[in-house]
Order: structure tokens, then C-alpha cells, then sequence
């Protein structure tokens, strides 16, 4: 899974339906709150979260802009 998300973001990042976008992002979240143990994985899975962030942005989608930068927030709370 974790190998998948490298080219998963970006497909997030570019979908026409929003609600896709937040599927795809509330995934990732699950994906960066059950993999943080492991070193590495909660900063890589928030880089891609911001670059969708970024990219729904230029897209008019402050819906899942705002799911990524709430994912984000889950991640770095969770233990």
C-alpha cells in the first residue's frame, strides 16, 4: 500500500469529482495514522496531503482542501 501512494496523491490531487478527492484523502489519513510508528511514513503521507491540498485549491474545491488539511491535523495527533 504505502509502495502505491507515491502515485496515489497525485491521482487525488487531479480528479474532476470532489467526492473521489475526499475518499482518496480520508484514505490517506487512515493509511499515515495506522503506518506513523513507522519512521518516515507520517511526514511523506502529509507532504502528499499538502500537495493535494494545493492542487484542490487551484481546482475551486475548498471542500477537500479543507479534508486534506484536516487529515493532516489527524495524522500529527494521532499517538
Amino acid at each position: 500500500k504505502f509502495g502505491m501512494a507515491r502515485n496515489y496523491g497525485p491521482m487525488i490531487g487531479h480528479v474532476t469529482k470532489p467526492e473521489y478527492a475526499q475518499q482518496g484523502i480520508a484514505s490517506l489519513k487512515d493509511m499515515g495514522i495506522k503506518y506513523k510508528k513507522f519512521g518516515g511514513v507520517a511526514p511523506f503521507i502529509n507532504g502528499l496531503l499538502a500537495d493535494i491540498k494545493a492542487q484542490r485549491t487551484k481546482l475551486n474545491d475548498s471542500v477537500s482542501a479543507q479534508a486534506a488539511d484536516d487529515a493532516i491535523k489527524a495524522i500529527n495527533e494521532a499517538k
